[in-house]
């Protein structure tokens, strides 16, 4: 991913014909492509590490809710990957608002629909920012991501917003009928209500 993000950062200079913007746009996109894709990978190394010291000298169970001592490291880098992916989607917004339909004052997905609700626009992109990111809708899922992220940021962490938080060892069903174990850490179901609660429980 960062090497295609570098190429599209080199297109976008040859294209830009001295706009730097768009080569500062470009090259922010790239950083947080390749950015994202390293938290991804610092998540999945943390899980993967929980989950074999969980079943070591162990049979896997179908279900168990469980903490142990790799926890801490598996919420920071579920915290660390939506706040990483959080620049991405305000680049992304940049982009979109400068270059596809216009509104050079808009440098986040916030700023962007602020200026869309003052000034609508027909245009088919400006369309799909707003209806992607209404966390109420059911197809509103940036919107979700957002309500996720801010709860993280502003009202508690992940492991105090369901009180008592637990990993979660089951097992998927392959289509063979064979199962291997898998785990993860919930999400709560309506990020707004269960943080308020957990904001005002401190």
């Amino acid at each position: 991913m960062g090497r295609k993000a570098a190429v599209a950062t080199d297109c976008a200079y040859l294209k830009s014909n001295g706009n730097q913007r768009l080569l500062d746009v470009a090259a922010r996109i790239a950083a947080a492509l390749q950015y994202s894709q390293m938290r991804l990978h610092d998540l999945t190394m943390s899980y993967s590490s929980q989950l074999h010291s969980s079943l070591h000298n162990k049979e896997p169970e179908n279900y168990r809710a469980f903490k142990d001592t790799n926890s801490a490291a598996v919420y920071k880098d579920i915290h660390s990957l939506f706040w990483e992916t959080a620049v991405l989607r305000d680049v992304l917004s940049e982009f979109i608002a400068v270059f596809c339909i216009g509104r050079r004052d808009a440098t986040t997905l916030s700023g962007l629909l602020r200026s869309l609700n003052k000034n609508p626009s027909t245009d088919p992109y400006a369309e799909e920012a707003i209806r992607i990111s209404d966390p109420e809708k059911e197809n509103g899922w940036l919107g979700k991501f957002g309500s996720y992220r801010d709860c993280f940021t502003h009202s508690a962490p992940l492991d105090l917003v369901r009180g008592s938080a637990f990993a979660i060892q089951d097992q998927i069903v392959l289509q063979d009928s064979s199962s291997v174990p898998q785990i993860y850490y919930p999400l709560p179901s309506v990020p707004r209500i269960s943080c308020g609660n957990a904001a005002r429980e401190f």
